[in-house]
């Protein structure tokens, strides 16, 4: 378990230094994207339904729309509504698991796989949930060509990050395989459970209570216990 390996935090985040991603972790977006969705095509579908990143286009098809037509609605909501994303809460745990780094100084980068048009409104997010965190930590792709998750693996690889925290298996995946970083999983799939059994063991997974999606309120208590 990561508590068990948490025998003192400070210590072990000062000689792993860690990373985090941004959507599913410390930000929330889900939950606006999903609202927006539902209002404009009248349905109620649930967060905790909510499985990967392309099930509004599943939904969207589900409701008669073509492909075409579901993917580009799937599009819009997650990449070009800065309004939605500026509105989004933070993870729960999201707030206290970022300061608890920021209070100790120990640098946290917050690597994500948004294109690089979503700049200013990640920016104004942190500075309106997160004002403390420095802006030289964070990290966005300045090329809309290069793949999310080989972006998170250049950054990770060249910041030196040991641990990131991470809400995609596709991307977790691509860390295990390209980097030496261990990854902090935050999913119900157990699909790269396998990890555990390996030498070193590079992956906890954090999931959620009652087929929720999980947050960082367990991690926090690690934490505060550790």
């Amino acid at each position: 378990m990561f508590k068990e390996r948490l025998k003192n935090t400070e210590q072990f985040f000062r000689l792993n230094p860690p990373s985090t991603d941004m959507d599913g972790v410390l930000i929330n977006s889900r939950v606006v994207v999903l609202a927006e969705f539902n209002r404009l095509l009248g349905t109620d579908y649930q967060i905790e339904d909510m499985y990967g990143w392309h099930q509004l286009t599943n939904w969207a098809i589900e409701q008669g729309l073509e492909r075409k037509e579901a993917e580009r609605l799937d599009i819009e909501l997650w990449y070009h509504r800065p309004d939605l994303l500026l509105q989004a809460p933070p993870i729960a745990g999201a707030l206290e698991f970022v300061n608890w780094f920021i209070r100790r100084g120990i640098s946290l980068p917050a690597i994500t796989s948004r294109p690089a048009h979503l700049k200013d409104v990640t920016y104004a997010w942190f500075e309106k949930h997160l004002p403390d965190f420095p802006k030289k930590d964070i990290y966005i792709r300045h090329d809309d060509s290069l793949a999310g998750d080989i972006f998170k693996v250049l950054m990770i690889k060249k910041l030196g990050r040991k641990v990131h925290f991470e809400d995609s298996v596709y991307h977790a995946q691509a860390i295990l395989d390209y980097t030496e970083a261990g990854v902090v999983l935050l999913s119900n799939s157990g699909v790269l459970d396998y990890h555990f059994g390996q030498a070193g063991r590079r992956i906890w997974r954090f999931s959620g209570q009652n087929d929720k999606l999980p947050d960082l309120q367990e991690v926090v208590k690690c934490l505060r216990v550790a």
